[in-house]
């Protein structure tokens, strides 16, 4: 899901969470509940984690 935005979620010491995308724009968030809110605030918003557009195509799989 954040592939398609080309937005990064790493690890920050083991202590928090850090969203950065393409152009630098960057948020730290806590817990990964923070992260969409994040997500929503910093990043444009809509993102929907069960559009079925985040996930693989299914015909691809056998």
């Amino acid at each position: 899901m954040l592939d398609r935005r080309r937005i990064q979620l790493s690890d920050w010491q083991g202590q928090s969470y850090v969203l950065r995308s393409m152009t630098g724009q960057q948020a730290i968030v806590s817990n990964v509940t923070e992260v969409w809110a994040a997500l929503e605030k910093e990043f444009g918003g809509g993102f929907d984690p069960l559009d079925e557009a985040n996930f693989p195509d299914r015909s691809a799989v056998s």
